[in-house]
């Protein structure tokens, strides 16, 4: 009775086995999407947009939606990442330094400059973590700096005192 057991439990712990695996390999990855746009804000399709994992030499590549959407998933959290667009008849522009946070959605709409398919515009250095869409400001806060509040009863509120660009209108939170 005891093998009959053992021997029917046995696919279901292998089962359980590959599944908590799958789950533990999945990575918190994040995402870039955006619309490329011309000047006068009308979208731009068939841009080519690429982007580069500069931490891991590599790179992908997509060509724009009729509204002039495209989108990256699946990228690594902390890689420095370089963001390329070109189309015809537009300077080529060049967005470098993006460092994405895990699960982060980062918006980044693209403004192509008509002109001399040769010239190029570079952005270098971080990408603000201001979301225009809707006013959210993303920030990571340093674990010392959360040890270094009082210990008694620390209250939510005093963490958004520690990330830059935020006001306090004197709310206080009590749990």
């Amino acid at each position: 009775m005891e093998w009959q057991f053992a021997r029917s439990f046995s696919p279901g712990i292998v089962i359980l086995a590959l599944t908590a695996h799958g789950l533990l390999a999945q990575e918190a990855a994040a995402s870039i999407r955006g619309v490329v746009t011309d000047r006068s804000g009308r979208p731009l399709r068939d841009a080519i947009v690429s982007i580069s994992d500069i931490t891991k030499s590599s790179s992908r590549k997509i060509i724009t939606s009729d509204r002039g959407d495209y989108e990256f998933v699946a990228l690594a959290p902390a890689d420095t990442f370089s963001l390329t667009v070109e189309a015809a008849g537009f300077r080529r522009e060049v967005r470098s330094g993006i460092v994405l946070e895990a699960w982060q959605q980062r918006q980044m709409n693209l403004q192509l400059v008509a002109g001399d398919v040769t010239g190029r515009v570079t952005a270098a250095g971080a990408a603000s973590l201001m979301q225009p869409e809707d006013a959210a400001v993303e920030a990571l806060v340093d674990e010392r700096k959360v040890k270094d509040l009082p210990p008694d009863k620390p209250q939510l509120w005093q963490l958004s005192g520690l990330v830059p660009n935020v006001l306090q209108f004197g709310l206080k939170l009590l749990f």
